[in-house]
């Protein structure tokens, strides 16, 4: 119980020290108001393939094709995206791979900074994965 603690403190302070995202358009005031757009749909054998040619999971590709997409986003509206980097929450799967599989949720959040500003879609794919397997690590 001791360790929990003191790793929580620790996980804690980690939060409140992270610097602030850079301002981008994204930012802006709390409110009610949101948008969304939807792709074509994309096929998860596809997504599934991705993964295991370059050894990311399902969550790296689609995480690596967000990060893409709000660069996209962000040239169209005039900004310079090199080396941006934006911070996400992400649900991170908490079993072990070898429990059985059972209802209900066990799952954490972790803030994953997004490469953004990385235009090639594997190298991009390559730095995110090393990001999350270090947060997993």
């Amino acid at each position: 119980a001791i360790k929990m603690g003191v790793e929580g403190t620790a996980s804690l302070a980690n939060l409140l020290l992270l610097n602030p995202d850079p301002p981008t358009p994204l930012k802006g005031a709390l409110g009610v108001r949101k948008r969304c757009a939807w792709s074509a749909p994309i096929p998860l054998a596809d997504v599934k393939a991705v993964g295991k040619v370059t050894g990311g999971t399902v969550n790296d590709v689609l995480l690596t094709a967000v990060a893409g997409a709000i660069g996209r986003y962000l040239r169209t509206r005039g900004e310079t995206i090199g080396g941006l980097n934006l911070r996400a929450v992400v649900p991170v799967n908490l079993r072990p791979p070898d429990e059985p599989l059972k209802l209900g949720n066990a799952f954490g959040l972790v803030f994953l900074s997004l490469p953004v500003g990385i235009n090639d879609p594997l190298a991009r794919l390559r730095e995110l994965k090393l990001r999350m397997d270090t947060i997993k690590g």
